[in-house]
């Protein structure tokens, strides 16, 4: 059974990341009369979430998987009273639980990890669950603190900061020795909130080996004079476990110098030793403004029953070149929080889905399944069961639907143009004779009815039904008429260009016996090139006679 009716369900959920432990609402957007000409029984809603890990090791794969929510509802079923819409809006509200991991994607070298959650409109159809409409849905830790925090951040931090050094020596040939320190400056805060403004000051501070002061060779080392000769950058660590295979990958996520980058004036000391004013040694200082912004996802660690851990923590990677052979790198953890809290409202709001059918009376604004279908309500009988042949209580008969071929309706008060209906007819089988044995009542002894046959007859009509469906597709696209076959040759020949007898093959026939002959191509021997090679003036060209030359453009032969 084709999927097209998909169209007909829209689910519209969250777009922006939702905290765990929060209230996820959303609503169901159902067209009744699509749903029932597919003669669909039920359709749920479904919130789900899943962890999937996967480690290659020694070119085999070992891999996990962990469901860590899962829900349903059901929204529409046949037979629920209907409104005076055929577009129904149904509601839904999920609440998810407090100890959610974050939504993340990781996947590098032959290891990957997901951690996905997903809404989705699912179809059934008779018991049997079809295609699904899915919506991604993001979820993030609650962070109280961090919510606090960010709008603090955000207008320019006045707080208390915190400052995390590193010095090393650095050695140089003959014995010479000089210092150099790296100092990072950013707020003192618990964690650093996602999508927040974090600024921070950079202090290079070098002390030279013992000089005279009247030497005018380079100070060594000396500080970078410009940001590219340092490199700042987010460093982030996930590590993958399934059972006793561990997997860590470590690789920077976005560079610190994302804001403006302000140079403080270069400072410069002399030290004078002791006991002497001559020698001494030099003190530099370099200082550097700027800040950046995290992208996420936080930091989060999550075991399911020990057999398999997700672990993402992050760092403040600096590291600083002094020349061409020496430099320092100094590393800060840190702890990436999502920023964002609980709203109010959820916390006391109820957690039972609630199922309110709303009508929609506008008129829509944007191509789509309102457009293409009407706004009338539809009778309750649409939905009843289909008499079958074991049915005594319904006499033997064969259900057709067709497209209404009446006039179009004029606009009505509230201007609104109702759009194309499906017609029901109820055939009796007589009508499908083929002339032979008794005839029918209502014709004369004798007499012999012109048609094709029983199954002649439904073909044609299943492929008028097809076509109808095609121009209700999602996409627009129409399926444009084409020559139908012929009978056999031998009889009276039938010539159709209408839309409700297409040929069987209609997806891939060949239209090139329609088009007119190719002109075949003559060479233009005044103005060939000098190097080309004559061809002999006797060599004969000869043109195959086309197909349509061959069967007088008659149709091709008819294919039962």
């Amino acid at each position: 059974m084709s999927t097209w009716y998909l169209s007909a369900i829209r689910v519209a959920a969250p777009q922006k990341p939702v905290v765990a432990g929060d209230i996820v609402e959303g609503s169901v957007r159902l067209d009744i009369r699509a749903l029932g000409a597919e003669r669909v029984g039920e359709v749920r809603v479904n919130l789900s979430g899943i962890l999937h890990s996967s480690i290659s090791r020694h070119g085999r794969s070992l891999a996990d998987t962990a469901s860590l929510v899962k829900d349903s509802i059901s929204v529409w079923r046949r037979g629920m009273p209907s409104s005076s819409s055929d577009i129904l809006s149904v509601p839904f509200k999920f609440r998810l639980p407090a100890d959610l991991p974050p939504s993340f994607d990781f996947t590098d070298a032959g290891h990957s990890t997901r951690i996905s959650y997903t809404i989705e409109a699912v179809p059934d159809h008779s018991g049997v669950r079809m295609a699904r409409v899915e919506v991604p849905l993001t979820v993030i830790p609650d962070d109280p603190k961090g919510g606090r925090v960010r709008p603090a951040l955000d207008a320019g931090w006045e707080g208390p900061w915190t400052t995390k050094a590193v010095r090393e020596q650095l050695n140089r040939a003959h014995g010479v020795v000089g210092d150099a320190t790296v100092e990072l400056t950013y707020p003192s805060i618990h964690s650093l909130p996602v999508s927040a403004i974090i600024p921070f000051t950079l202090h290079v501070i070098t002390v030279s080996p013992p000089v005279s002061r009247d030497d005018g060779g380079t100070i060594w080392p000396a500080p970078p004079s410009h940001p590219r000769e340092v490199l700042a950058e987010v460093e982030q660590r996930v590590s993958i476990r399934i059972g006793a295979e561990t997997r860590t990958h470590v690789a920077p996520m976005v560079s610190m110098w994302g804001g403006a980058t302000d140079v403080r004036p270069f400072e410069k000391e002399w030290l004078s030793t002791e006991g002497g004013t001559v020698t001494g040694r030099w003190r530099q200082k370099m200082t550097l403004r700027s800040s950046f912004t995290l992208p996420g996802p936080p930091s989060f660690s999550f075991t399911r029953d020990g057999s398999s851990e997700v672990r993402v923590e992050y760092a403040l990677r600096v590291t600083t070149h002094f020349g061409a052979h020496y430099s320092l790198t100094h590393n800060v953890p840190v702890v990436v929080s999502s920023g964002r809290s609980k709203s109010m409202a959820s916390e006391n709001s109820v957690a039972i889905p609630s199922i309110v059918t709303t009508e929609e009376h506008s008129p829509p604004q944007h191509r789509g399944i309102e457009s293409r279908l009407s706004r009338l309500e539809p009778p309750m009988d649409w939905f009843n069961p289909v008499p079958t042949d074991e049915d005594t209580s319904f006499p033997l008969r064969r259900v057709i639907t067709a497209p209404d071929s009446r006039p179009p309706c004029s606009r009505s008060d509230n201007g609104e143009r109702p759009g194309r209906r499906l017609q029901q007819h109820d055939l009796p089988m007589d009508w499908f004779a083929t002339g032979e044995g008794t005839p029918p009542p209502g014709r004369a002894n004798g007499t012999r009815a012109v048609s094709h046959g029983y199954n002649r007859s439904l073909n044609l009509l299943d492929n008028s039904i097809a076509l109808f469906e095609s121009s209700l597709r999602p996409s627009g696209s129409r399926l444009r008429p084409v020559r139908s076959a012929s009978p056999p040759r031998g009889t009276r020949r039938v010539r159709n260009y209408a839309v409700a007898d297409p040929p069987e093959n209609m997806y891939g026939s060949d239209y090139s016996m329609f088009a007119p002959p190719r002109p075949t191509a003559q060479r233009n021997r005044a103005h060939a090139p000098a190097f080309e090679t004559r061809r002999a003036e006797e060599t004969e060209y000869s043109e195959l006679p086309s197909y349509r030359e061959s069967v007088g453009d008659e149709p091709p032969p008819y294919e039962e």
